[in-house]
C-alpha cells in the first residue's frame, strides 16, 4: 500500500473530533491537536490499522450507533462535531463515568442545551466529568459514589482537580 490508506467506512460519518482532543501516546500527538492520520470531515486514514490508544477509546455517541434498535441510538445532533464535546464513556470503571472532552475553540459548549441534555441522561448511571486539558472538574456524582468518596476522606467541596 506504500503508506497510503484509504479513510474507513465507521459509525462515524464526518466526525473526527476525537482526532483533536484526545491524545494518542502511540503516536506522541498531545491534546487538543488534530492528528496527522485524520483527514477532517472524512476520518481516520489508518481506521483499520489504528493505534490501541484510538481502539480503546470508548465513545458514547459512537458507541450508540451501533445498537441494533435504531430507538436507542443518539440522534446527530449530539454527535460530537455539533456539540463540540467529546463523551467517552471508559469501560470497566469501578465508578462509571460519562468524561466530557470539550474542544477549547468551543469553551462554553458545555453549557449548550444539547450537551446539558447529555448530561442529565447520563447523570442516572454515571458520575460526569468535565475535562479540559489537565483539569478536571466532577458535574454530577452518583449518590452511592458521593457517599463512598466521603467515606473515603473526600472533600466533595473539592470538586476539580488536575491529572
Amino acid at each position: 500500500m506504500d503508506g497510503v490508506y484509504s479513510v474507513s467506512e465507521n459509525l462515524c460519518g464526518s466526525c473526527s473530533l476525537c482526532c483533536k482532543v484526545k491524545s494518542i501516546k502511540e503516536l506522541n500527538k498531545p491534546m487538543y491537536s488534530w492528528c496527522g492520520h485524520c483527514d477532517k470531515s472524512k476520518g481516520c486514514r489508518i481506521y483499520d490499522h489504528k493505534p490501541a490508544s484510538c481502539t480503546e477509546y470508548s465513545c458514547l455517541w459512537y458507541q450508540t450507533q451501533a445498537f441494533e434498535d435504531p430507538a436507542r441510538r443518539l440522534p446527530a445532533r449530539f454527535r460530537p462535531d455539533h456539540t463540540k464535546v467529546v463523551v467517552d464513556v471508559p469501560p470497566n470503571l469501578e465508578n462509571p463515568a460519562a468524561i466530557f472532552w470539550v474542544d477549547p475553540s468551543y469553551p462554553a459548549a458545555i453549557q449548550s442545551e444539547d450537551n446539558q441534555t447529555l448530561i442529565r441522561m447520563l447523570a442516572t448511571e454515571y458520575s460526569v466529568i468535565e475535562a479540559r486539558g489537565n483539569k478536571r472538574r466532577l458535574l454530577v456524582v452518583r449518590e452511592e459514589v458521593a457517599r463512598q468518596m466521603v467515606a473515603d476522606g473526600c472533600d466533595m467541596s473539592q470538586m476539580e482537580w488536575e491529572v
